[in-house]
């Protein structure tokens, strides 16, 4: 049976007594008689109903069945939340320093680096450095979004972008959008042995140099030199993120907010795939990309 969620939330109420739902079967059709029982208890349907809740809301946004632009307040879908983490600014320096998040949930894109740009609408280079919440697992959902009810886990200590984030109106965060934002060095302290190795870093395999590189790789004379450079490059990238996360006793989960991702994924989307053979990382282009 299909269900509008206007339609399915209707069927839901709740029974007076602590811990029980009273599921009450409705008419969804005129003239037709669901059921004979009219209230149904079942303790452990609510979380249930809240995860079924969730995904046909979610659905009917991505679908365009509820516009964005005739909303007028957030109705929670967790839509925003799933599309990538904010990007930082001078300001939300203090949430880092009162503990709210850590580098354990960042990720520094870097100059250079292909990335989509919100202002534009495309993805490009980043023409500067940029630290951002980073997504979990395998895809770009913020760290802090509780999915079974879309709610936030530091929802009255969340960055800038997030608090002018309304899908109904983006001109308070456009207009935000590469402004005033923070680099490494502006929540490290100052002396530290980190920020020497993120300067060596940025200096032997910047994604600057890599993308004028990879610009190039796709004409087949110049390939195969193209393609050793860009092997060097992120041989280079992944011999000094190993080093100095052995010698400086780093945390793993430190890795991408000191050295963002890793040269050899960010070239991936650009068509360069990075296969290991002999106990060493190699590369090669793959045209469909």
């Amino acid at each position: 049976m299909v269900c509008d969620p206007a339609a399915f939330a209707a069927l839901i109420g709740h029974h007076p007594h602590k811990g029980v739902l009273r599921f009450k079967l409705q008419n969804l059709k005129a003239q037709q008689r669901c059921c004979a029982l009219s209230y149904i208890y079942i303790p452990w349907f609510l979380k249930i109903f809240s995860h079924v809740l969730e995904y046909l809301l979610y659905c009917h946004i991505k679908m365009n069945s509820l516009d964005p632009l005739s909303l007028k307040q957030c109705v929670r879908c967790g839509t925003c939340c799933r599309e990538g983490g904010p990007a930082l600014h001078h300001e939300d320096k203090a949430l880092l320093l009162a503990g709210h998040f850590g580098y354990q949930h960042l990720i520094t894109v870097r100059k250079g680096e292909f990335a989509y740009t919100p202002v534009s609408g495309r993805f490009e280079p980043v023409i500067t450095e940029l630290v951002k919440i980073a997504g979990r697992g395998g895809d770009w959902s913020c760290p802090f979004l509780e999915s079974g009810n879309n709610s936030c886990f530091i929802y009255d200590h969340r960055p800038l972008e997030c608090r002018l984030q309304k899908c109904w109106d983006t001109s308070d965060l456009i207009a935000a959008i590469g402004k005033d934002t923070i680099v490494r060095s502006d929540i490290i302290n100052p002396g530290d042995e980190i920020l020497k190795v993120i300067e060596t870093h940025e200096r032997e395999c910047n994604c600057v140099t890599a993308e004028k590189i990879v610009g190039s790789v796709s004409r087949e004379p110049e390939r195969a030199e193209n393609l050793a450079e860009l092997t060097e490059l992120v041989r280079k990238d992944i011999s000094i993120r190993v080093q100095a996360m052995s010698e400086l006793g780093l945390p793993d989960a430190w890795e991408f907010f000191v050295f963002g991702r890793p040269l050899f994924k960010v070239l991936q989307p650009r068509g360069v795939m990075a296969y290991e053979a002999d106990g060493r990382i190699h590369l090669k282009w793959h045209s469909s990309c």
